[in-house]
C-alpha cells in the first residue's frame, strides 16, 4: 500500500484518464456510432470510407479502456485491505471483461475495415453472411457481456466503499449510481432506444466521479508521503 501511494503521479494520471475519457466520449457520440449502428452494408460502406478515422477513434477508446481497468486497479490498492477477498474477485472480473473489450476494440480496428473493402471489391451473399454472425457475436460482447462485466465488478467497489471511510458518501452513491445504470444497459442492450445517448450519458456522469477519485487519491498520496517523511526523521 505505502509503495503504491507514494508514487506521487497516479493522481495526476487519473486525471488524464479522465480526459481521455471525455475524447472517447467525443468519439462514440459524433463517429463511431456511424460504424456500430444502422444496417450492416451501410456501416461497411462507411467503415470504408472512413478506415483511417474509424482506427483513430477506437484506438482512444482503446486508451480510454485501458485507464478504466487502471482505475479499478487503483481502488483495490486503496480500499481497506479487510476486504481484500472480494475485492479480488471483483478485480478479476474487470479484468475479464477488460479483455474482452480489447478483443472487441482490436476486431474494430484490424478486422471490420478489412471486411469491409473485401466485401466493397467482392460482394457475395457468403462474405455478407459471415461478416453478419462476427457482428451479432460483437453485439452480444459489447452490448452484454462487457458492460455486466464492469458493472458486477463496479457494484462490488462500490460496496467496499460504504465501508471504507476514506471515501465521502456522496462519492460512494455516485459511484453506485454509475454501476446501477451499466447493469442496466447491459440489461436492456437489445430493447433500449437511444442506446449511444445513454452510454453517453453514463460516460459523462463517469468522468467527474473518476476526477473525484483523483482527488481522494492525491490526498492519500500527500498523507502517505509525510508519514513517510516522519519515519524517515524518527
Amino acid at each position: 500500500m505505502i509503495n503504491v501511494m507514494n508514487k506521487g503521479w497516479i493522481g495526476w494520471l487519473l486525471k488524464s484518464s479522465a480526459f481521455f475519457h471525455f475524447i472517447s466520449f467525443l468519439c462514440i457520440f459524433f463517429a463511431l456510432t456511424q460504424a456500430t449502428s444502422g444496417s450492416i452494408v451501410n456501416r461497411l460502406l462507411y467503415i470504408y470510407a472512413n478506415k483511417s478515422w474509424v482506427v483513430l477513434f477506437w484506438s482512444s477508446t482503446t486508451i480510454s479502456l485501458l485507464f478504466l481497468m487502471f482505475t479499478f486497479t487503483l481502488l483495490f490498492f486503496l480500499m481497506d485491505s479487510a476486504y481484500r477477498l472480494i475485492l479480488q474477485c471483483a478485480w478479476l472480473i474487470s479484468l475479464i471483461g477488460t479483455v474482452s473489450a480489447l478483443i472487441f476494440h482490436f476486431f474494430q480496428m484490424l478486422i471490420m475495415p478489412t471486411l469491409s473493402e473485401l466485401f466493397i471489391f467482392q460482394p457475395t451473399i457468403g462474405l455478407l453472411h459471415h461478416i453478419q454472425d462476427w457482428d451479432f457475436i460483437l453485439n452480444k460482447m459489447s452490448g452484454n457481456f462487457i458492460p455486466l462485466c464492469f458493472a458486477i465488478a463496479g457494484l462490488i467497489f462500490s460496496g467496499v466503499m460504504f465501508c471504507d471511510r476514506s471515501f465521502s458518501f456522496h462519492l460512494c452513491w455516485w459511484s453506485l449510481i454509475i454501476w446501477v445504470l451499466v447493469l442496466f444497459g447491459g440489461l436492456s442492450y437489445h430493447w433500449m432506444e437511444y442506446k449511444t445517448f445513454f452510454w453517453a450519458l453514463i460516460l459523462m456522469i463517469y468522468i467527474p466521479w473518476v476526477w473525484q477519485i483523483s482527488q481522494v487519491t492525491q490526498m492519500r498520496e500527500k498523507s502517505t508521503k509525510q508519514a513517510c517523511e516522519l519515519d524517515n526523521s524518527l
